[in-house]
């Protein structure tokens, strides 16, 4: 997708300040098109008409909660990309989200920059973790120094962040295929996730922070 074409995002958010907020961001981005939604049946059905590039979803909405309608989004629609809006700076709950298949999270106080950069990125394909959260979300108990089991967790972790399946992983790494597993059962305690999909999105945030050396996502415009 080039910069060029007008990615249509539809923001869900019960604040009308927020949307108006957005509303005028977009405008002087000039590629983004906004589509707004204040509860859960109206996403649902702009979604169906519009089938927006980037869903942006407030986590705190009323009634049916921002995960709630996450995984309903994700149920009815497997493809859709939702970046999770938040006003709240808790990696418990961004890992949370990106477990149930959000695309990524951001927080409601970030610069705007990051916000557009964050939209981009997920239209793109590619997961968005805000920076505030990286170092609690990514980092969590995983480079603990002085074993062999760490430096493999690392490894493995990298591997999955390169998008490898653990069959692969045990072609390249030699490791068993159980061991493999049990590793990952392991991270994915130790990241607070629950399934091999959701660590998998882990890993490939982590690559991505890895790669800049401020521990940061660059912004990319």
């Amino acid at each position: 997708m080039s910069q060029s074409e007008e990615l249509n995002v539809l923001i869900v958010d019960d604040h009308p300040v927020v949307r108006e907020g957005c509303r005028s961001l977009f405008k002087s981005a000039g590629d983004l098109r906004l589509i707004e939604a204040e509860s859960p049946s109206a996403t649902l059905t702009l979604y169906e008409q519009e089938q927006p590039d980037v869903v942006l979803l407030d986590i705190n909405l009323p009634e049916t909660g921002g995960l709630e309608l996450l995984a309903m989004l994700l149920k009815e629609y497997p493809g859709a990309k939702i970046l999770m809006f938040s006003m709240y700076d808790n990696a418990a709950l961004a890992a949370r989200a990106i477990e149930l298949g959000a695309s990524g999270y951001i927080t409601k106080n970030s610069a705007v920059p990051h916000l557009i950069s964050a939209i981009r990125q997920v239209a793109r394909g590619k997961p968005f973790l805000d920076p505030n959260l990286v170092q609690d979300v990514l980092f969590i108990n995983l480079d603990i120094p002085g074993s062999q089991g760490d430096k493999r967790d690392t490894m493995i972790m990298d591997l999955l962040g390169q998008g490898k399946t653990l069959r692969e992983i045990v072609s390249i790494t030699g490791i068993s295929y159980r061991t493999v597993c049990r590793i990952c059962t392991r991270l994915k305690s130790r990241l607070n996730v629950t399934s091999i999909n959701a660590l998998s999105r882990l890993a490939v945030l982590r690559n991505i922070v890895s790669s800049h050396p401020d521990g940061r996502q660059k912004a990319q415009s």
